[in-house]
């Protein structure tokens, strides 16, 4: 993921090749047809939001939003919240989201985030003895 945060797709993709992940790679590599990797990011995004592991979730919204599946990286990202992984405040530096924060989904999300935090560590310091 350290490519995806340098900006460096291309790299990210062979690295994905390498790694097992011909799916990411063919994302990023922009191989195939258009048609192709739209049903590959739909793929990845059903496999992503059904996975018990919220980060899996977080990297899956970062792959779509880079790939430019705004909906789908932010229906991941909501799914990430609602399952108590905290993406904030990284969600806010991460460059992968840039085309997404804009969007009023995002700052609902980002609210929701925010909102889930401060109630966890609420809770937390009310349980410190």
């Amino acid at each position: 993921m350290t490519l995806l945060w340098e900006r460096k797709l291309e790299d990210a993709g062979r690295a994905f090749a390498s790694a097992g992940e011909p799916r990411l790679a063919q994302l990023f590599l922009r191989t195939g047809t258009p048609e192709e990797r739209d049903r590959t990011a739909a793929k990845v995004g059903a496999d992503s939001v059904q996975d018990i592991d919220a980060e899996q979730r977080l990297e899956g919204a970062i792959v779509l939003s880079d790939f430019g599946d705004a909906a789908g990286a932010l229906r991941l990202l909501r799914s990430t919240v609602e399952a108590n992984y905290g993406p904030y405040p990284s969600m806010d530096r991460n460059p992968s989201f840039d085309a997404i924060r804009k969007e009023p989904e995002f700052a609902a999300i980002r609210a929701e985030a925010i909102r889930r935090q401060k109630e966890f560590l609420a809770k937390r310091n009310a349980a410190a003895p």
